[in-house]
């Protein structure tokens, strides 16, 4: 039986390998959960016949949508919109894209409106590419796609925009086709201020750090910043 390559679509290509399968059972039950307990929680039921999305971060005070909104000109609000966007377009919603693109004009700034859109289609692209995972999912397939973040680290912050990483864990799998597959990334987001709101201005991923899985202890010369820099998120530590 020939390997299928499976690779986050929101970051460059690289091969993603494949975890032992109990961690990725463990990892499957973490989810989207809540930001540091300095912004305490909120929640938000997905519509209904929609796909389930992970539980928001508090700091939104409404949904538009499938998207949390409303979020403090803080840099809290701007940590959990940062959190919140990501998990919005590497979440299950791209089963859905005409959904997911209605995500994106919500969550975009005006002038990021293209840009977010093109990589958009390519995220839906990329899911659909291979594993069919969208047509399936549409056909009652169970597709899971889950976006987990676990530390943050703000890079910038002024009263009218904000430099958000987010180091987090990507992860598919489609029952019957294709095994949980999972890939970790950090995620570079930049937001402005506009319309009385945190909006997307711009992002970027690049892979890792990942875990070594399986494997004996190897000596480093120094730990990644993700690591030792970033803030954790309050489930990390439930």
């Amino acid at each position: 039986m020939s390997r299928i390559r499976v690779h986050d679509p929101w970051a460059p290509d690289h091969q993603s390998r494949r975890p032992p399968r109990l961690l990725l059972m463990i990892v499957l039950t973490l989810g989207l959960v809540g930001a540091s307990a300095l912004f305490g929680r909120l929640s938000a039921p997905a519509p209904s016949g929609s796909p389930r999305l992970p539980a928001q971060l508090a700091g939104a005070t409404r949904m538009n949508g499938d998207v949390p909104v409303g979020y403090a000109q803080t840099r809290g609000g701007a940590v959990a919109a940062a959190t919140n966007f990501s998990a919005v377009l590497a979440g299950p919603l791209v089963l859905e894209p005409d959904r997911y693109r209605a995500a994106e004009r919500v969550i975009a700034t005006p002038s990021a409106q293209a840009r977010v859109a093109a990589e958009g289609e390519q995220a839906i692209t990329a899911v659909d590419g291979g594993t069919q995972a969208i047509a399936e999912a549409r056909r009652g397939v169970r597709v899971a796609v889950r976006y987990t973040p676990i530390a943050y680290r703000v890079t910038a912050y002024d009263i009218g925009r904000a430099t958000v990483s987010i180091w987090g864990l990507w992860m598919v799998g489609e029952q019957g086709w294709l095994a949980p597959t999972q890939t970790w990334s950090t995620r570079t987001v930049v937001l402005e201020w506009t319309g009385g709101d945190w909006k997307l201005a711009r992002s970027s991923t690049s892979p890792g750090p990942a875990p070594q899985l399986g494997q004996e202890a190897a000596r480093t010369a120094e730990l990644p910043p993700q690591l030792t820099d970033f803030e954790e998120y309050a489930h990390v530590n439930r």
